[in-house]
């Protein structure tokens, strides 16, 4: 019953750890100069769309950050920073569920930060 929680909790933060992976290439994208266009999670056809993001129906696993211009940066370290951007917001926001699980110790917190790290590493691939 224990692996049967620990499976569900996994699949709820995978959503929250591709957002956050996505959103990291966001990030990295604006701090070289590009605007962002959207961030969408699935593809084709959105059902959901806030400002920016969209949430579609197939392939709902994947997720893809859109710049503005479209183009990849052409310097070597900028096009390495951007690839980079979303393993690197995984490991801050997994980092940062284990500092807070170090700070402030309960039980569901100790049931809840695992999972999150675990998937934040699994997202990053």
């Amino acid at each position: 019953m224990h692996l049967l929680w620990f499976n569900l909790i996994m699949f709820c933060f995978y959503f929250p750890s591709l957002i956050l992976h996505e959103y990291g290439h966001a990030i990295v994208g604006r701090l070289i100069g590009l605007r962002l266009k959207s961030v969408s999670i699935g593809k084709g056809e959105p059902f959901l769309r806030i400002g920016h993001f969209s949430v579609a129906r197939k392939q709902f696993w994947e997720g893809l950050y859109q710049s503005h211009p479209s183009e990849i940066p052409r310097r070597r370290g900028q096009r390495a920073a951007m690839l980079l951007g979303g393993v690197g917001a995984n490991f801050i926001g997994g980092v940062f569920v284990f500092i807070l699980s170090q700070l402030f110790p309960s039980p569901i917190m100790q049931l809840l930060a695992l999972p999150f790290i675990q998937m934040s590493v699994i997202s990053s691939c």
